[in-house]
């Protein structure tokens, strides 16, 4: 089946933009007349470059995107210490400080946002996405991978 995707593959990032810009509202002419605009949350570890290069992709297919910073500019490695340094951050922050900040932080956009978290995020977006008027819809991301210590695939 050469050029057809696996429909049961997880999707890209370029793949989740495309998808976000077929679901947005067309036009007279049929054309697409805005793309989404996309709030990413970060996860447990902070607003690190991987997050930096989803909102990249994503305002290449044109979207409008926010990344707060829930964790006050604290960024953590991956990895087991990376994790536990994290969720220690977390703790002593506070798990609703931290939702929280992440309200504040769209308190001043408009309704018919897009909610994308990852991991942690995820949860903060599914919140916001119920909670929160005029959601257009939410992507929610697990986070999977080994620590330094453990083979991959686990």
């Amino acid at each position: 089946m050469s050029g057809v995707a696996d429909p049961l593959a997880p999707p890209s990032l370029d793949g989740m933009a495309r998808l976000m810009e077929d679901s947005a509202p067309t036009g007279a002419a049929g054309r697409c007349r805005t793309v989404a605009e996309v709030v990413v949350l970060h996860s447990a570890l902070g607003l690190r470059p991987g997050i930096g290069e989803a909102v990249r992709r994503l305002r290449e297919h044109g979207h409008v995107v926010h990344a707060p910073d829930l964790y006050d500019g604290h960024v953590f490695d991956g990895g087991q210490a990376g994790y536990a340094a994290g969720m220690a951050y977390l703790e002593a922050t506070g798990w609703t400080r931290v939702v929280d900040r992440a309200w504040e932080a769209v308190e001043d956009l408009p309704r018919g946002l897009v909610y994308v978290g990852f991991s942690m995020g995820a949860g903060i977006a599914q919140e916001l996405a119920i909670n929160r008027p005029g959601a257009r819809g939410a992507v929610l991301i697990a986070g999977g991978g080994a620590y330094d210590d453990e083979p991959w695939p686990l």
